[in-house]
């Protein structure tokens, strides 16, 4: 039976660093340099791109002073690319970006990449 996966191009080591590659250039495109506090712990500066979520949904939180709503960021780092090392974040990491201070909720690792979805603290 023939490698569908093969013959698309997807899987293997070439094909994550080949999205490795392409993530780094998105990245390139516009760059953001963000400090991770993980814990009592603050990591090296890393290099990922910033990108403010337009989420529908649960963007507002219900409280007891009413609505309010629920700033997001997706942050944007690469994994498995042949000169750059991995981006580290992880959940419930803290990140400041503009005077804001953003906790990770959820990481997810794809070929090449990671997403991490952010919400700001309150």
């Amino acid at each position: 039976m023939a490698d569908a996966s093969a013959w698309i191009g997807i899987g293997g080591a070439a094909a994550e660093g080949d999205r490795a590659a392409d993530a780094w250039r998105r990245i390139a495109e516009k760059p953001s340099i963000v400090t991770i506090k993980r814990g009592t712990s603050t990591l090296d500066p890393q290099t990922v791109r910033v990108e403010y979520s337009q989420q529908r949904g649960s963007g507002e939180a219900k409280g007891g002073a009413g609505m309010s709503s629920v700033q997001r960021v997706i942050i944007f780092g690469i994994r498995g690319h042949v000169s750059e090392a991995d981006t580290d974040i992880q959940r419930d990491d803290r990140i400041a970006i503009g005077g804001v201070q953003f906790r990770v909720v959820s990481v997810i690792p794809t070929l090449g990449e990671v997403q991490a979805n952010c919400e700001a603290q309150t």
